[in-house]
């Protein structure tokens, strides 16, 4: 009998070795996501006001983990900005300056130079891993119009609610303009990535939100709505 049971829990894991072998996505996005929340740790001043260092601006494009490994080892400096957090489909992470390999390996980064938070259209891209958990991925099938997206610079938290959703070309990036007396917005920007392969995207999941309000750090609403949990700590 004791045989039988671990013959059986033998080829149910050899089963789910398999499937996940078959299944990059089950497991790359939750690795690399670890391995970045690691790293971000030493290196959690936010930094204001002007950048001083090269950064670039080119969008948002396929990974895989070998390359994710590869760009957050890069001795590049990246430039911390703040925080996203959308609480309703699990996210929340780091965003930086600019949208480096490395950046983006890390967290979210900023799709153009001299944005600020509450103002204008804020917008900031993040990978989608295919696998409705880990960074972006959740905008494609998980995230519903109407919910709150919050943004921090360490020292406001600036609260948005979604407006629209939509799928566009990659090449249409004037999602990412700014319009004369626009309201304050932002927009969020991920890859869609179509099975069965879910590699070279061309196509981009596109949020966008208008800004409800804003407010001074306070823990207990930190606490309250479940969000930026690196700050309620420090």
């Amino acid at each position: 009998m004791r045989k039988k049971i671990i013959s059986v829990i033998l080829v149910v894991l050899a089963l789910g070795i398999i499937v996940v072998s078959l299944n990059p996505r089950l497991y790359v996005g939750r690795y690399a996501q670890l391995i970045a929340q690691y790293k971000v740790k030493s290196n959690t001043k936010i930094v204001h006001g002007t950048v001083k260092i090269p950064v670039q601006y080119d969008g948002v494009s396929d990974v895989n983990l070998k390359k994710l490994r590869a760009d957050m080892q890069r001795k590049e400096a990246v430039v911390l900005r703040g925080y996203v957090a959308i609480p309703q489909v699990g996210i929340e992470m780091p965003i930086f300056e600019g949208t480096s390999p490395k950046s983006l390996a890390l967290g979210a980064g900023t799709l153009k130079a001299d944005e600020t938070m509450g103002q204008r259209n804020y917008a900031i891209g993040a990978h989608n891993m295919a696998d409705n958990r880990t960074y972006f991925s959740t905008l494609q099938n998980e995230f519903y119009v109407g919910s709150k997206i919050y943004v921090t610079d360490g020292e406001k938290i600036y609260i948005y609610r979604s407006t629209t959703k939509k799928i566009v070309s990659e090449y249409q990036v004037n999602v990412l303009a700014d319009k004369p007396k626009q309201t304050a917005t932002i927009t969020l920007v991920t890859c869609f990535e179509e099975p069965p392969y879910y590699t070279n995207a061309t196509k981009r999941v596109i949020i966008t939100g208008k800004l409800l309000t804003q407010r001074k750090i306070d823990a207990r609403y930190l606490q309250a709505h479940g969000i930026f949990k690196v700050l309620q700590n420090s």
